[in-house]
């Protein structure tokens, strides 16, 4: 084995921990997959990191209504970004959606890092009302991460065996940005102190960070890239020998563009969006493709939509179960107050209360990884199903049992990181999967991009609704109304999640099919038309050709026929 190959044989084998989490390749080889698992990291860290941050502004500006107020403006953004991201993936290609929701994520980290009191003419701007405006922006950069970054890593592999693994993967960023947070507040108020400014300003700023390097990571990557092309144009031409001179001929002859060939190809590999326009030669180029690119080229992403079989099945299944379970995992943060204050009393200092939700956000990681081991063995229907009965059945022990379990206070830490457990081992990581693996790769990131969307809207409901029943009706039955929610959502994967998802090319082997048939009318339509012309398209063989020319007019016959007559004449 050369040194080369054993290089990138070492760069493409997996470690021990890939290894124990299924694969048989590096995942993290791939450029797309590590751009999906860090623009995701981003986005966790950012949507998380505002509630430990009010905690400190509330103890040195006040409340005024600062956290209601952005945390709806955050999930109002989130609904707009996972609409219009995934619509832009499909148009534009994931690359160039990507990096304008990367952008947006890196300038609205920055401005809330900024915020502050704003006076404009008549206008009164609290720090909170500040803070919101750039939380709602920084909401539309979050929530277009969704779609691209499932669809970008649904697509950077040909292996469908690893597909919803590598999906798993990247969704697993997720808990690791989660952790984050409450790691870097403990560090920062060890610094810092809790009442200091610069503490939580610093929190919001590096959200920015993985942004900066991704966009730094790609500048580097289009340097090497454009040094490599100086460097191939600036090679000695090669002498032409007689055996390689009448290729060179014969391709001046067919003026093929090879130079456009090669930066198709680059700009191909750069860009993994299947919407990519692709540029063929007109003589090089039969009549049929040209018509099958123009045919393509007139549809829209909206003709692609209703030519989805089983359409609305399909978004009951991902954009259904995503709603009721957001609804349950947002409602539930809410009650992580409740419980960890019944379990260990009230928390005194922010450090504690940092403390308490690193110890929530630990219990609940590892559902991330145990998820994407078990995701290559199971179905993610499967896995989905089991995740909702599992949270039913806790739900529901804490709803009934609650202040019994107040009692044991380490036993209902226990039950309640259980449900977070099976979220992420279940519905939170398979809601994120389906809908980049069950869609057609034509619309698959807009219908992402509205399965997420319907999940926010779940979310916005279960932190809007959850907290006044609380009031009303008792922590405990609110856990057992989430155990009627968990039901529903396992009846709803039951019976409108597809059992065969994407991966196993159903749905494109109809598409095909329908493709070719439509091709076969329309060379048939063509040939038909070229035989009235007199005509004859020399792709036919055989029996089929001799009778079509025969039956042409003029025939080769009456050609023959001149001839003989002219030469006959001629002779006289």
């Amino acid at each position: 084995m050369t040194p080369a190959a054993s290089e990138h044989h070492h760069q493409h084998r997996p470690n021990f921990f890939f290894r124990l989490l299924g694969f048989t390749k590096n995942p993290l080889a791939s450029p797309d997959l590590r751009l999906s698992m860090v623009s995701n990291f981003s986005t966790s860290y950012n949507v998380v990191n505002v509630s430990l941050v009010l905690d400190v502004m509330n103890g040195i500006y006040g409340d005024g209504n600062g956290k209601s107020l952005c945390s709806s403006a955050l999930i109002a953004g989130m609904i707009v970004g996972q609409l219009v991201g995934g619509a832009i993936g499909d148009k534009f290609g994931r690359h160039k959606a990507m990096t304008i929701v990367m952008m947006l994520q890196i300038l609205a980290s920055i401005g809330s890092a900024l915020s502050c009191q704003i006076h404009v003419l008549s206008s009164h701007f609290t720090i909170y009302t500040t803070l919101a405006m750039f939380r709602f922006f920084l909401g539309v950069g979050c929530g277009g991460v969704y779609p691209l970054a499932a669809t970008m890593t649904a697509e950077s592999t040909s292996t469908k065996a690893e597909r919803g693994k590598l999906v798993a993967l990247t969704f697993s960023m997720q808990g690791v940005g989660y952790i984050c947070v409450p790691i870097v507040q403990c560090l920062l108020i060890s610094l810092l102190g809790e009442d200091s400014d610069s503490m939580w300003r610093l929190i919001l700023g590096l959200g920015s960070v993985p942004g900066v390097c991704l966009s730094f990571a790609r500048i580097a990557r289009r340097v090497r890239h454009q040094s490599h092309e100086s460097a191939y144009a600036h090679e000695p031409d090669l002498p032409i020998s007689e055996h390689t001179a009448p290729l060179l001929s014969g391709s001046q002859h067919n003026n093929i563009d090879m130079d456009g060939a090669l930066s198709s190809f680059h700009d191909q590999s750069d860009e993994s969006s299947i919407t990519e326009a692709v540029s063929i030669s007109p003589s090089i180029a039969d009549t049929n493709s040209v018509m099958a690119l123009d045919t393509l080229e007139e549809m829209t992403i909206v003709d692609y939509i209703r030519n989805e079989s089983n359409l609305i099945r399909k978004l009951i299944g991902t954009a259904g179960t995503w709603f009721l379970f957001d609804v349950l995992f947002y409602g539930n943060t809410l009650f992580e107050r409740v419980v960890l204050d019944e379990a260990f009393g009230q928390s005194e200092t922010i450090a504690q209360t940092a403390t308490d939700t690193l110890l929530i956000s630990a219990m609940a990681l590892p559902g991330y990884f145990v998820s994407i081991a078990v995701i290559g063995r199971v179905n993610p229907r499967y896995v989905q199903m089991q995740g909702f009965i599992a949270m039913a059945i806790l739900y529901g022990v804490i709803g009934v049992c609650f202040d019994e379990l107040a009692k044991l206070r380490y036993l209902l830490i226990v039950l309640y990181g259980s449900t977070f457990f099976f979220a992420n081992f279940g519905p939170n990581a398979t809601t994120f999967m389906l809908p980049s693996i069950i869609y057609s790769p034509r619309c698959r990131s807009t219908l992402n991009g509205v399965s997420a969307a319907s999940g926010k809207a779940g979310a916005l409901l279960g932190a809007s609704f959850f907290e006044p029943m609380a009031d009303t009706i008792g922590d405990q039955y609110v856990m057992l109304i989430c155990a009627g929610v968990s039901i529903v959502g396992f009846l709803l994967t039951y019976a409108c999640v597809p059992l065969r998802t994407q991966d196993d090319d159903s749905e494109d082997e109809l598409a095909e099919k329908k493709k070719s048939r439509k091709k076969e009318r329309r060379k048939s339509q063509m040939n038909e038309e070229n035989v009235r012309n007199g005509e004859v398209r020399k792709s036919y063989s055989g029996y089929e050709f001799w009778r079509r020319r025969n039956f042409s007019v003029p025939s080769f016959i009456d050609y023959a026929d001149s001839d003989v007559e002219s030469s006959a004449s001629s002779s006289d």
